[in-house]
């Protein structure tokens, strides 16, 4: 990275409220750099990620209309976990690379990377991005299964083997330099992330 701007990672677990999080910054101007919106954006058909994964794995994934089939791509990498790696070695570099060009076109006080998988690869990050911060949103699982509930309109296995498929809950909070456990009213939520906006605020400007 060239320009060193003051870098926040915001990460979380699936319903953990990261998202409502994101837009609470975004609403005070800040730019936020979201990993999973880059990687569903190149997946559109005719972009970088589409024409690579197309030519590595062949029309079978991709639907008529020519949009990315990611239930069977989800199957394909469940039956054959090396796939995942092959998938991943083709998107990455595209995802990193869209992620460094926003970032150096950032003009707020300080920049947001949205990444919901930062502790499954925070050392990796940690090497090639300047972070200051890691804010982490924390729930307990009882909540997080209570609204993928009824978000997602899972059963309760379903939404368990999704949370049991991220990182620990303890994993995650070792890595925050800020936490906040997202257990109460929206307004609580906001009021949280106002103080903690204040506080990043203050610390890109030294």
């Amino acid at each position: 990275m060239s320009e060193q701007k003051y870098l926040v990672v915001l990460t979380g677990g699936i319903a953990s409220g990261k998202s409502t999080v994101a837009n609470i910054f975004k609403e005070r101007g800040i730019d936020v750099i979201d990993a999973d919106k880059i990687a569903h954006d190149i997946m559109e058909p005719h972009q970088s990620g589409w024409e690579q994964v197309k030519q590595q794995f062949g029309n079978d994934f991709f639907n008529p209309d020519n949009s990315f089939n990611r239930q069977k791509m989800r199957q394909l990498i469940f039956q054959f976990p090396g796939k995942k790696k092959q998938l991943e070695e083709i998107l990455h570099p595209l995802i990193r690379a869209e992620m460094e060009k926003q970032y150096q076109q950032s003009t707020s006080p300080f920049v947001v990377f949205d990444i919901p998988l930062f502790a499954e690869n925070a050392s990796f990050y940690y090497k090639i991005y300047p972070i200051k911060q890691v804010l982490v949103i924390d729930s307990p699982s009882e909540l997080q299964i209570a609204r993928l509930k009824q978000r997602d309109n899972l059963n309760q296995k379903d939404a368990l083997k999704i949370i049991q498929s991220q990182t620990s809950r303890e994993s995650r909070n070792k890595l925050a330099d800020d936490r906040i456990e997202n257990t109460g009213s929206l307004d609580d939520l906001k009021t949280e992330i106002i103080a903690i906006y204040k506080k990043y605020l203050e610390m890109s400007e030294k």
